[in-house]
């Protein structure tokens, strides 16, 4: 038998060495230790290769499962529903439980968690939230669709505290600010409170049946505005329909916003128009004067167009006066005229210069009184003393039923026909041309003394006595 160097003391158990290997009088095994507390107290390492059965294990301290431990492919079982992957480092449990919530099903999950602050019993994040639809960058927290593509949803923005939502709001009160042009939608009336009280900004569209007044001088923008009366004290409109009365106590600027005078229409860009129609058949006027009344005062001038034929009238007793080039420049050859024409013709049919010339049928007038073409006197034409009556180079014809009398002396220096009409021969000779008729021609003459005729019968030339009533001829004795 070999030799053993251990103690062995089998007093009430079995005793190797002091803590090697204790059995005491309880049953207890004991190694590393010799007070063992349990069935089997082991200080140290264990290390089997087998399986290690047990109904419960207590694990004081941290406990580390490596690949070494390969139990059902490197899964640690704890009971029937956990599941640890030693490889893959996934928990499977059929549910969780956090203090007194139970979780059976995590739809999804973040690496930032929501943040619960037990002061105030909530939560909250610093991401945007979707919910029902994925995270908007536009909007803080957006529920369902974005409101913005036609589609339903209702979206919150906590820069701006704008809310967009396609739906009904319903709300018991409205405080603040609405901003009318994200109203897209018509809003019932028993949507609105009676009066409203706040400010209302942005497009509004509607009619309102009535309305209690501006009060403060409020500014009014608006598109189009149907209405019995209208007060303000400075308008700006683009464009008006007035179907009745618009009285105005100021000046009226169109296409200004700073009118110098009671009316002013001024068009930066093209021609500035004012056009002034009635219906078929009616008459259009200006009236420009003292008289209030136009129908009846005097103290008013008219311009008006009726049936065709424009009109201008002078109601009271003064002048129509018409001024060119009252301007600080010196009058000169840029100086216009007073022009009357007709359609497209070029020469206008009158014309009166600045310098005082009147033309007719033509465009330079050269003297106070100048006509182009034939010219008809059915009265009486005077000529002061001083001033001569000449005829250049043409002819002087005075018709028979015209008596022309001139009470000064008349120089005949070319041809003069009196009553004929024979035309005058072509010389240069100055020539005196009377009437020419035969004796039975004669008789039929009123004649009167002084009448002087050439008989054709007797080629002679006959004068009227008015004292015997005859037809005397001259002649040289």
């Amino acid at each position: 038998m070999a030799n053993y160097k251990k103690s062995f003391n089998f007093r009430s158990g079995v005793q190797v060495d002091t803590d090697n290997f204790v059995v005491n009088a309880n049953g207890l095994v004991g190694i590393g230790t010799s007070i063992p507390r349990r069935l089997l107290d082991v200080y140290g390492t264990i290390r089997t290769s087998g399986l290690v059965t047990s109904q419960q294990l207590y694990v004081t301290g941290i406990s580390t499962f490596d690949s070494n431990v390969d139990l059902n492919n490197g899964t640690l079982l704890i009971g029937n529903n956990i599941k640890l992957g030693a490889n893959s480092g996934v928990i499977t449990a059929t549910a969780l439980n956090i203090g007194s919530r139970t979780v059976t099903e995590l739809v999804g999950y973040s690496t930032e968690a929501w943040i619960i602050d037990p002061v105030i019993s909530g939560i909250y994040t610093s991401f945007n939230v979707g919910i029902g639809t994925t995270v908007s960058s536009t909007f803080d927290l957006l529920i369902g669709s974005d409101p913005r593509l036609n589609q339903k949803g209702i979206g919150f923005i906590g820069d701006t505290g704008n809310i967009i939502s396609s739906g009904i709001i319903t709300a018991t009160q409205f405080v603040g600010i609405v901003t009318a042009s994200s109203l897209t939608e018509t809003i019932s009336n028993d949507r609105f409170p009676s009066p409203i009280i706040k400010n209302l900004q942005g497009d509004v569209t509607g009619i309102a049946d009535t309305a209690r007044g501006l009060t403060g001088n409020p500014d009014i923008q608006v598109g189009v505005t149907t209405a019995s009366r209208v007060v303000s004290t400075t308008s700006s409109v683009g464009f008006a329909t007035i179907t009745d009365t618009l009285n105005v106590r100021g000046k009226v600027g169109i296409g200004t916003t700073l009118p110098t005078a009671d009316l002013e229409i001024l068009n930066s860009s093209s021609n500035a128009k004012l056009d002034i129609i009635s219906s078929s058949g009616a008459s259009s006027r200006i009236s420009i004067g003292n008289s209030t009344n136009v129908s009846t005062g005097t103290s008013v001038a008219l311009f008006e167009y009726n049936n065709q034929e424009l009109r201008i009238k002078n109601k009271g007793t003064g002048s129509i006066e018409m001024y060119l080039h009252t301007g600080d420049l010196q009058s000169g050859i840029t100086t216009g005229s007073y022009e009357w024409r007709y359609r497209n013709q070029v020469d206008p049919l009158a014309i009166l210069t600045y310098e005082g010339n009147f033309g007719l049928g033509l465009a330079s007038p050269t003297e106070r009184f100048h006509v182009s073409g034939a010219s008809k006197f059915a009265g009486n034409v005077t000529f002061d003393s001083g001033y001569a009556f000449t005829i250049n180079s043409n002819t002087l014809s005075i018709s028979e039923s015209t008596t022309t009398t001139f009470s000064g002396a008349v120089n005949l220096n070319e041809q003069v026909s009196i009553g004929a009409t024979v035309v005058f021969d072509t010389s240069d000779y100055p020539q005196l041309k009377v009437p020419r008729y035969t004796t039975s021609k004669r008789s039929g003459i009123n004649g009167s003394g002084g009448s002087v005729i050439y008989n054709e019968s007797t080629q002679k030339l006959q004068f009227y006595d008015h004292v015997s009533g005859t037809w005397q001829t001259v002649t040289s004795s």
